[in-house]
């Protein structure tokens, strides 16, 4: 499955994460043989291609394409 993501960027600021002002756009193949939690994957996925852990970006909408 191939979606479109729309995501903020947040920053570790002394010990707060604060958001960036700009949201990214990014497309991912998702295969989702894998697992049926389609969250959980998209985060997965989005998180191994950025190389930035979990927590620091926020996903605000999915376009399956």
């Amino acid at each position: 499955m191939r979606v479109q993501l729309n995501y903020k960027l947040y920053k570790d600021i002394g010990g707060r994460m604060l958001p960036e002002k700009s949201e990214n756009i990014t497309i991912l193949d998702i295969d989702t043989s894998e697992d049926e939690n389609l969250d959980r994957l998209v985060d997965i996925k989005l998180a191994e291609k950025l190389g930035r852990p979990l927590g620091s970006f926020k996903i605000t909408k999915v376009i399956t394409l």
